[in-house]
């Protein structure tokens, strides 16, 4: 994580003297520990992106808690991203260039279990194309493990209940073609979901077996459940890196939740694979749950966890705010005397000091800020909640209010609090 943030703040600096539309540094984060043994998972994700022209940008994206391939320039060392790519995203039209991954798909909807589709990683070209309900893609990956080329497409149909969509690649001699969709329903209460998939693979694909994947979700009131049976053929089924389940050769899932709130929600689960089956019950509060098993709930630990807490947290930094927010406020900003002597009502101007008084004992949404030549009264939305003695630093424009003259600010962003 240190070297993902170092490498992003070294690129904020160089570009921080261009107009840009978006510097921003995302990152995604797991954390598992089983509460039987103490051992525990954490795998965070980031994503920084630099957008010099709006649509137009770089995307990095890497997995921190694996090893890397590193990049020397002359005595520096960097970590080379996994993912990295140059896109344009238009009202119509986008493409990325690079290491990217893919991510269309109709399923993957119970346990992140998936069949057909595209969710994986591309070492080249992909374009697509929007037209009403229809979206076309085109992609062109270079598999440097078997050292082929690779050429696929998709056709699209969406509307706001139903979404249909057929996929092909030619993997070298062999060929990756699969369909999936789903169609939302609504009987009376309940609101339900009905999908599914069927795939192949293989030199003569018409001919391969297929596997195939059904399921169905809906909601009552303040229950949720689901349902799902996968079977493989000559496609992978394409299971969740946690998924105890991986490996098998069909699957089936159900789950019933109920939701007191939008956040809080207690649900009972029951898996079935050849080997056998796996129950339990499962508490989630926000982004924090527990899980209680007969078996195996993480495939992806060492072990069997039983008794398994995860927590899953995800932040956005914009860095060129923040960078812009540290050079301003690194400015050596004038007096308030000596502003004072200059600003004329109307005029915008900045002020560093101390709130003299709280905000509201003055009036609402009112305060006093003071530097060692004099003051100003404050007004406006973005001052309340200022304590006594807070530095500060202001933007606002000069008002005559009642003979005093005070800075009004604003909540907009154009004038207001740095």
């Amino acid at each position: 994580m240190r070297k993902a943030l170092i490498l992003a703040l070294v690129m904020v600096m160089v570009v921080s003297t261009v107009s840009l539309s978006r510097v921003t540094l995302d990152t995604l984060t797991f954390y598992t520990i089983d509460l039987e043994t103490g051992n525990s998972s954490i795998f965070p994700i980031a994503y920084f992106t630099f957008e010099p022209i709006k649509g137009i940008g770089i995307r990095l994206e890497d997995y921190l808690a694996l090893s890397h391939d590193t990049l020397n320039l002359g005595p520096i060392s960097l970590m080379k991203p996994r993912l990295y790519y140059g896109y344009y995203y238009g009202n119509d039209l986008s493409v990325k260039i690079g290491n990217f991954r893919s991510k269309y798909y109709n399923t993957r909807k119970i346990n992140f279990l998936r069949v057909g589709g595209f969710y994986d990683y591309n070492y080249g070209v992909e374009a697509k194309y929007d037209y009403g309900n229809f979206t076309f893609l085109g992609r062109y990956n270079y598999d440097s493990y078997n050292s082929e080329h690779q050429y696929g497409g998709m056709i699209s149909y969406k509307t706001k209940s139903s979404a249909l969509a057929f996929y092909g690649m030619v993997k070298g001699t062999t060929y990756d073609l699969s369909v999936d969709g789903s169609l939302k329903v609504k009987l009376g209460p309940v609101s339900s979901e009905i999908f599914g998939a069927v795939a192949v693979y293989g030199s003569s694909p018409f001919s391969a077996p297929p596997t195939y994947l059904i399921g169905a979700l809906a909601d009552w009131n303040k229950i949720s459940a689901g349902i799902q049976y996968a079977n493989q053929g000559s496609w992978g089924i394409k299971y969740d890196y946690s998924d105890p389940n991986k490996y098998s050769e069909w699957v089936l899932n159900t789950f019933v939740d109920y939701y007191f709130t939008s956040d809080i929600s207690v649900g009972f689960f029951f898996d079935v694979n050849p080997t056998g089956y796996n129950y339990g019950t499962k508490f989630k509060l926000n982004d924090l749950e527990l899980l209680v098993s007969n078996g195996d709930v993480d495939g992806g630990m060492d072990g069997i966890q039983r008794l398994e807490l995860s927590y899953s947290n995800y932040f956005s930094i914009d860095l060129e705010k923040s960078f812009k927010a540290l050079i301003k406020s690194t400015k050596k900003l004038p007096k308030i005397a000596e502003i004072k002597k200059t600003a004329k009502v109307g005029d915008t101007v900045t002020i560093r000091g101390i709130v003299a008084v709280d905000t509201g004992v003055m009036g609402n949404n009112v305060t006093y800020v003071v530097d060692e030549t004099g003051g100003y009264m404050v007004w406006g939305r973005n001052a309340a909640g200022l304590k006594a003695g807070d530095e500060v630093i202001i933007t606002g424009y000069i008002k005559e209010y009642y003979g005093v003259l005070e800075i009004v600010t604003n909540s907009d962003g154009k004038n207001s609090f740095w």
